[in-house]
């Protein structure tokens, strides 16, 4: 159980939807609205807080019960209305051992999801995979947490040595943790449940669109470009944001695809990233306004 061993699993996937919905309507919320920069960094806080939870289990906790805890997120979506034909849809399979794919009673997962489980618990790479995956999970999970110090404006303005300091730690770790990833993703070229071929360019799609905002931001602060520095980082973390919180939110709604077999991944993985740089972008010029206005109004 992913949160704590004192609860079901019902209740600590109870948690898990609350924090999350919570967390993304405050950030939703202030995103939008002229005033709403604490509600959006509650929510920010709030999610990063919660996938910190999830994510430093792996390594520390089972690797078969921690992946097993993550399929049961999804479950419910993917069978909720889903009639007793279960074998008509693509998108749905069984756990290739029992039902040990998770950690609820369901006999029909995500097809990704069994997958995902079986690369990792299955097999004479199954070690190797697990070392890998732990090098992505926990440093971009760090990373995440150091740039959620890194936007915070008060901290960057008072202590702008521990800035920099930072942001080459989460730089590295961004890095590292990506190029694991990227790794384990080249691999999905045999791998049919993620799309094959497809999976692999939607994976490097993802990567490069990080590294697309992250490069020009590191060479914008050496050339001492203090504005276009904040401009492109912004957008790398919207990419990060994207990776994380928008990639989530499309497999949760998979269940509405799960009559394709690849559909569902592909969309999460060729658009999450894309879609996080265009939320941070709107609320970048958006703050723009509202700064130039309140400059006006002085």
């Amino acid at each position: 159980m992913v949160l704590t061993s004192l609860l079901s699993v019902e209740a600590n996937l109870a948690i898990v939807y609350v924090g999350l919905s919570v967390g993304t309507c405050l950030l939703c919320c202030g995103m939008t609205s002229k005033s709403g920069s604490g509600s959006m960094r509650a929510g920010m806080v709030l999610l990063t807080a919660l996938g910190a939870v999830v994510n430093y289990r792996y390594g520390i906790r089972d690797v078969e019960e921690t992946i097993a805890f993550f399929n049961s997120m999804y479950d419910p979506f993917y069978l909720a209305f889903a009639g007793y034909d279960l074998d008509s849809y693509p998108g749905l399979a069984r756990c290739h051992v029992n039902n040990t794919c998770s950690l609820l009673s369901y006999g029909y997962h995500a097809s990704w999801a069994v997958a995902f489980h079986r690369r990792f618990t299955e097999g004479a790479m199954a070690g190797f995979n697990c070392a890998r995956l732990y090098s992505h999970v926990w440093m971009n999970t760090t990373a995440f947490i150091i740039c959620l110090v890194q936007f915070h404006e008060p901290t960057r303005r008072k202590y702008l040595w521990i800035h920099k300091k930072l942001g080459w730690a989460a730089i590295s770790l961004v890095t590292v943790g990506t190029a694991s990833a990227l790794w384990l993703g080249s691999e999905h070229g045999s791998e049919e449940m993620y799309g094959a071929n497809y999976a692999v360019a939607g994976w490097f799609s993802m990567a490069a669109t990080m590294f697309g905002m992250l490069i020009p931001g590191v060479w914008t602060i050496l050339r001492k470009d203090v504005a276009s520095h904040r401009k492109w980082m912004t957008r790398f973390y919207g990419a990060m944001w994207g990776a994380f919180l928008v990639f989530r939110i499309i497999f949760l709604f998979g269940g509405f695809f799960r009559w394709h077999r690849i559909l569902i991944i592909q969309l999460a993985v060729w658009t999450s990233a894309p879609l996080g740089v265009l939320c941070a972008e709107f609320w970048r010029v958006r703050s723009l306004g509202a700064s130039k206005n309140s400059d006006k109004s002085v």
